[in-house]
C-alpha cells in the first residue's frame, strides 16, 4: 500500500499480485484500479473489469461500484445497463456514496430503470448524507414540486429505516 500511495506502481503491483491471487479483495481491487488508470500498467479495461470483479464478489464496495460503472459505459464488458444497476445496488446498500450517486443519474436518465425524478432526488439525497456533495441534488429539484421532493425525502429516510446510516 505504501508503495501504491507513493506512486510506485511497478513496486505496489509486485507486492499486491499474490495477494490478489489470493482472494484479498482490497488487493484485488487496488490492481483493478491500475489497470483502470494505466497506473504502472497498460490500460486494459478488461483487466479492471475482472479485478473489480473478483473483489465485487466478495462484497467489496468501491470493486462494485467500479464494475457498475464499467457496465454503465461498457468499458472491458459489454454496455449493460441492468448489470450496472445491479452493481451499483450493491453498492449503495454499503452505503458507498457514489454508487448512490450513480444510481440517482441512473433515473434521471432512465438508463436500466425507468426515469423517476423522485427517485432520482431520493438517490442523490442519500449520496449527499454519506459525503458526496453534487450540485444534482438541488437541481432536480427544480423538476418537481414541493410534494414530490417531500416524498423523495421520506423514500430516503426509509430506505435509511431499512438499510442503517453509514
Amino acid at each position: 500500500m505504501d508503495a501504491y500511495h507513493h506512486q510506485d506502481y511497478s513496486k505496489a503491483f509486485k507486492k499486491l499480485e499474490p495477494h490478489a491471487n489470493e482472494g484479498n479483495p482490497e488487493a484485488q481491487y487496488i490492481i483493478g484500479a491500475m489497470y483502470d488508470n494505466g497506473y504502472g500498467r497498460n490500460q486494459d479495461f478488461e483487466q479492471a473489469a475482472k479485478w473489480f470483479h473478483l473483489a465485487a464478489e466478495q462484497d467489496h464496495a468501491p470493486s462494485q461500484y467500479n464494475l457498475g460503472r464499467m457496465y454503465h459505459k461498457g468499458e472491458g464488458v459489454s454496455q449493460g445497463f441492468d448489470e450496472a444497476i445491479e452493481w451499483y445496488s450493491l453498492a449503495a446498500e454499503q452505503h458507498y456514496a457514489l454508487a448512490q450517486f450513480s444510481l440517482g443519474v441512473a433515473h434521471i436518465n432512465g438508463e436500466g430503470v425507468e426515469k423517476d425524478y423522485i427517485r432520482a432526488k431520493m438517490w442523490y439525497h442519500l449520496a449527499t448524507e454519506n459525503g458526496y456533495a453534487n450540485r444534482d441534488n438541488k437541481k432536480v429539484e427544480e423538476y418537481l414540486s414541493e410534494e414530490e421532493i417531500e416524498e423523495a425525502l421520506d423514500l430516503a429516510e426509509q430506505w435509511v429505516e431499512e438499510h442503517g446510516r453509514n
